[in-house]
């Protein structure tokens, strides 16, 4: 196995942004720039985009090249093909900023998105902040004219929550598992990575053992991310012999991470059995 590469090196003299977002890659050079174009126009600037090449066979390593070459707020890490869990865990491993965000490579951030996502974390010293998303088309290019807001209404109104899990659970189902509507505060969900060998549902025990693990989240309904409604994308290929395998694995992990909690109620320990 060839060993791992890492292009671009952050000089250690340079001070540490304050967010670091992580951009798993793989063979998606068809709407990649669309993706860091929308990081690269973020009207919070203080960023680093580590963008985790995992093992890409076309020409996906060197788009963020050429990103990189021209604004050093892109760093490109490249290793063998190990999935998304191995991508973003080793993006986490890499970040440098004490806030933590995550972009699939297919979607796009609103350009105030970091920037309301920051203010808000740090309206209350939160662990997490989030927003809504915006659902678009596999062909959508981008929005020509994207809404304003005024970030400090939104943070103003956004809402703070010292029971996430609990509000997580509202619905017995539980609420949405994304994980690239938020931004973390490192420090909070330190040992809380993505299950290896788990694709779909990654996102589901990344989330779950997030929520069981910070004290507190903020939100806001403002719609910040343009979610791309891919139909070739692994939650679109339905009940599959994979996708129940993943399943299973993801239910033994978390049921490993659940077991060792000794501070969940009754309650608590009934929806995440269901």
């Amino acid at each position: 196995m060839a060993p791992d590469i890492t292009l671009f090196p952050i000089q250690q003299t340079m001070p540490s942004p304050l967010i670091s977002v992580i951009v798993p890659i793989y063979n998606m050079e068809s709407l990649l720039p669309r993706c860091l174009d929308s990081l690269a126009a973020q009207t919070l600037r203080d960023l680093e985009i580590i963008c985790v090449d995992d093992g890409s066979t076309d020409g996906s390593g060197g788009i963020v090249r050429k990103y990189a070459s021209g604004d050093s707020r892109f760093r490109l890490i490249t290793q063998a093909n190990g999935g998304v869990s191995a991508a973003r865990n080793r993006g986490m491993a890499e970040a440098r900023a004490p806030f933590v965000a995550f972009l699939d490579q297919d979607d796009m951030l609103h350009p105030q998105a970091l920037e309301i996502l920051y203010r808000m974390i740090c309206r209350d010293g939160a662990d997490v902040s989030a927003f809504k998303i915006r659902f678009v088309p596999d062909n959508f290019a981008g929005d020509p004219a994207p809404e304003r807001f005024d970030a400090e209404e939104v943070v103003r109104d956004a809402v703070f929550s010292r029971a996430p899990m609990a509000d997580f659970f509202r619905d017995r189902k539980g609420g949405p598992i994304y994980i690239w509507n938020k931004l973390y505060r490192r420090e909070a969900i330190a040992g809380v990575t993505f299950p290896l060998g788990v694709q779909p549902a990654e996102d589901t025990v990344f989330t779950m053992k997030m929520l069981l693990t910070v004290k507190n989240m903020i939100s806001t309904d403002a719609r910040l991310l343009y979610y791309r409604e891919n139909d070739a994308s692994v939650s679109k290929q339905g009940i599959t012999e994979k996708y129940v395998r993943s399943h299973a694995l993801a239910a033994e992990e978390m049921e490993r991470f659940f077991a060792g909690l000794t501070n969940a109620d009754e309650s608590l320990r009934r929806h995440l059995a269901f």
